[in-house]
């Protein structure tokens, strides 16, 4: 049986590679044809815009990595032709529906619609595009959690005490202990007030649970899709039997807020965003962000979260390195204010001991 399966796995990475080597040949076959084409075009009408705008549409419609570089044939053709309507629209289509990148689309529609004659096809797809960033930055708004102005709380525990987590651990879980999970979680479900230390300590025990998996966010990416869908109702029942195996993660708690918010109910979206903040209060009690004291974090998924609510915004550099004498992810964040690029560091031991069994 052994030797049937490890043969069974030998054919599977052996048509794997193939296709991948066929892929590959296919590509740069249609890449050189394509090259040369262009080529042929320019050589035949060295001076018009015409190779550079039917080269960048061509390269636009590729399913592999080369569709990537139009944007350069585009912006060739109107260095030549920057009267053109139709060329502002190719370019556009291509920015909308190849990158995605709809404020940019909008901004080459409406440069286009200044030449057009009669500016209909134009008129619709900027009308297309404002209606998707309309429901984009609703969507924005909507899952909006506040921001803080606090990076650091200040208090008498010294970080080696904050960050022993073996002995936090100790007193999570002894039924004796005024600050038992159980008990903590309790208060925190039926929104009892908590402070960031009783919190901090209550995200500790949860780390204790057979139900804390940091980096397992199937369900919550499930129930995103459901609420984006406009099945509010079924997303908010869903985040329910949700909260009883993850009822910390400030993910779970920003959907359930956006799902109320669009259902009108009020109260219930400012419970899920106090819950949010009260979580992201907490890491903010462990640290000050820099490699000397990192914040504790319990998901690397809301380390980007945490990075919006004290008003910096991550630029999708990560990293890794030794902090404090532990493992820490190394956040590059953007300053409004000081203009500048910045790193927040994160104590990552509860995942790394959660990960390791520890």
């Amino acid at each position: 049986m052994k030797s049937l399966i490890y043969t069974g796995l030998l054919i599977l990475i052996s048509q794997f590679s193939f296709s991948q080597v066929d892929n590959y040949q296919k590509n740069k076959l249609a890449s050189e044809t394509e090259d040369a084409l262009y080529k042929k075009a320019l050589e035949e009408d060295p001076n018009s815009a015409k190779p550079h705008w039917e080269h960048a549409n061509r390269m636009a419609e590729f399913t592999f990595n080369a569709y990537k570089n139009a944007w350069k044939f585009y912006n060739k053709a109107l260095e030549i032709d920057s009267t053109n309507a139709k060329i502002y629209e190719d370019y556009g289509d291509y920015l909308f529906n190849k990158y995605d990148a709809i404020d940019e689309a909008k901004v080459i529609y409406e440069k286009g619609l200044a030449y057009s004659s009669d500016g209909k096809s134009l008129n619709g797809k900027i009308k297309t595009v404002n209606e998707v960033i309309e429901k984009r930055d609703e969507n924005t708004r909507l899952r909006s959690f506040g921001t803080t102005l606090t990076k650091e709380i200040k208090h008498d525990y010294l970080y080696s005490n904050i960050t022993n987590f073996d002995s936090l651990k100790l007193i999570v879980t002894d039924k004796k202990s005024k600050y038992f999970y159980q008990n903590l979680l309790d208060k925190f479900m039926n929104d009892k007030s908590l402070n960031e230390y009783e919190t901090y300590l209550l995200l500790i025990g949860f780390t204790q649970t057979d139900d804390y998996n940091p980096y397992n966010y199937n369900d919550l990416d499930n129930l995103y899709e459901i609420a984006n869908s406009g099945e509010y109702v079924d997303a908010i029942n869903k985040g329910k039997e949700l909260l009883k195996t993850n009822p910390l993660n400030p993910t779970l708690s920003q959907e359930l807020m956006y799902c109320y918010r669009k259902t009108g109910n009020t109260k219930m979206a400012v419970k899920y965003k106090n819950r949010i903040q009260q979580v992201f209060n907490a890491m903010i009690y462990t640290g000050d962000g820099t490699c000397e004291k990192p914040y504790v974090t319990f998901w690397i998924k809301e380390e980007y979260n945490f990075a919006q609510y004290i008003g910096l915004s991550p630029t999708g550099q990560y990293s890794t390195a030794m902090c404090s004498g532990g493992m820490a992810d190394k956040l590059e964040v953007y300053n409004q204010e000081t203009k500048e690029k910045e790193l927040i560091h994160f104590n990552i031991m509860p995942i790394f001991k959660k990960t390791m069994g520890k």
